[in-house]
């Protein structure tokens, strides 16, 4: 160092004679009459006084620099009114199935070391580009208990990237997978998922449908939900409620007595969360159902993108006798609305078959003659001829200004797997897998995830 060089030239010439122990810069200490008392008061007073000159310069530098480095703000939705959440819900929503834990079908395998999605910085990079503030499911356990650390580590990856807030969905599947250990910390002791099954319906090899009058699947609901509040999650879908809490009624729900539970740990948290119930029982009444925030269900759109006028599902094939009705048509026997439409919210539903919502809406955003060959190859019923081709946003903003006006709200499709068909719709890409044949074409349909009236908030 530069003061070794100097102490040991001042030695050579004999001007360093006052000694402080052994070292060479004792001496230099002596030379100048200060005692190492003296010397550590100089040397803070120096760098505090150096300190105090450059704030206003590095705090200039830290603004400007912006970026990917840019620390996020303090999330101002956490404690907003549960009415304007649920409006961000309503009209700011868009679905990215596992964008933050990794779910995924066979077409996006997610990466084994980081547990993300092979496109997420594409779909990051797509959602900050959107008027998107509530990203519908999130994170998805279809079959797949969450990993609250890869989660973690995805949410952090999200806000460096798109560093502005967002309400986040957390999706509870009425599918448990039967053969993937899940360490319940609370009892020390893993969760024991054939203990969920509802006892009515034949499980199968490996996964089975829950049910909320099973113990077991209240406690795992209720982890999970605590888990995702702690995170910083806000609003919990819970999937197939009309088959997990079939019988419910207010007063011997499972799944009510999870909600108060939970609603109860979020308000000692000061966090304000959401729940929806997909699809629920009528079994319970109205008496029941009050107690969801929303109430969601699929739109069951036709080939060419409009909504049919009827409650029951008559256009969908061999699914009409398992589809659910469109909630916002249905009626009480005086011909009131069921539900209250500001209640209900839909979305493009998907069941793994060509006439799904969301295969009608890729094929409305097909660009490409080639493509449409090589898809109607694969099947007739893949984008049959005389099916609209072009873009789905015309479609799509007609229905989520329909129901806008009766108070309803929409969610728009950013990343949607279709079951266990061959598809899988976004606006980055649709892809179909034939074989080993992957034919894939881009499209530019982000318009879909921008309609008129959709708010950033």
């Amino acid at each position: 160092m530069r003061w070794k060089k100097a102490a040991a030239l001042l030695e050579a010439r004999g001007l360093l004679r006052f000694g402080w122990g052994d070292g060479r810069l004792g001496r230099i200490i002596g030379l100048i009459g200060i005692g190492p008392a003296g010397l550590r008061k100089l040397v803070v007073s120096a760098v505090i006084f150096v300190v105090l000159a450059l704030l206003p310069i590095l705090t200039a530098v830290a603004q400007l620099s912006g970026g990917a480095s840019q620390k996020p703000a303090a999330n101002p939705y956490v404690h907003i009114s549960l009415s304007k959440l649920a409006d961000i819900v309503k009209y700011s929503g868009c679905t990215f199935g596992g964008l933050l834990d990794g779910y995924s079908g066979p077409e996006m395998v997610a990466n084994e070391t980081t547990g993300q999605l092979s496109l997420f910085d594409n779909y990051v990079d797509l959602i900050g580009r959107s008027d998107c503030t509530y990203i519908n499911r999130a994170s998805d356990t279809w079959d797949l208990p969450p990993d609250f650390s890869t989660i973690a580590k995805n949410m952090a990856a999200l806000v460096s990237r798109s560093p502005r807030p967002y309400v986040l969905g957390q999706f509870i599947a009425e599918s448990v997978a039967l053969k993937k250990p899940y360490y319940y910390s609370t009892e020390s002791r893993n969760f024991d998922f054939k203990k969920m099954c509802r006892a009515d319906l034949t499980p199968t090899e490996i996964h089975c449908y829950a049910s909320f009058d099973q113990p077991e699947y209240q406690k795992y609901v209720a982890y999970i939900i605590q888990k995702s509040i702690d995170l910083g999650f806000q609003v919990f879908l819970i999937g197939g409620a009309g088959l997990t809490d079939h019988q419910g009624t207010v007063d011997t729900s499972g799944l009510l007595k999870v909600i108060r539970e939970m609603r109860n740990y979020a308000a000692k948290k000061g966090v304000t969360i959401l729940f929806i119930a997909q699809s629920p029982a009528r079994f319970g009444g109205s008496a029941y159902s009050d107690n969801f925030d929303l109430i969601q269900g699929g739109a069951y759109i036709n080939a060419d993108g409009t909504l049919p006028d009827s409650p029951a599902v008559a256009n969908k094939g061999s699914a009409d006798a398992n589809a659910p009705p469109r909630l916002w048509l249905i009626k009480k026997p005086d011909g009131t609305p069921y539900y209250d439409p500001h209640k209900v919210v839909s979305e493009y539903d998907w069941f793994g078959s060509p006439l799904d919502d969301s295969s009608e809406v890729a094929c409305l955003s097909v660009k490409s003659q080639t493509y449409l060959d090589n898809v109607r190859a694969a099947s007739s019923y893949n984008c049959p001829e005389g099916h609209l081709v072009g873009s789905a946003v015309p479609a799509t903003q007609t229905i989520y200004n329909y129901l806008k006006s009766i108070g309803a709200g929409f969610w728009l499709p950013g990343r949607q797997a279709i079951g266990s068909a061959p598809w899988i719709y976004t606006p980055l890409n649709l892809e179909l897998y034939q074989r080993d044949t992957r034919f894939k074409i881009n499209f530019n349909d982000e318009g879909m995830l921008s309609l008129a009236g959709m708010a950033q908030h």
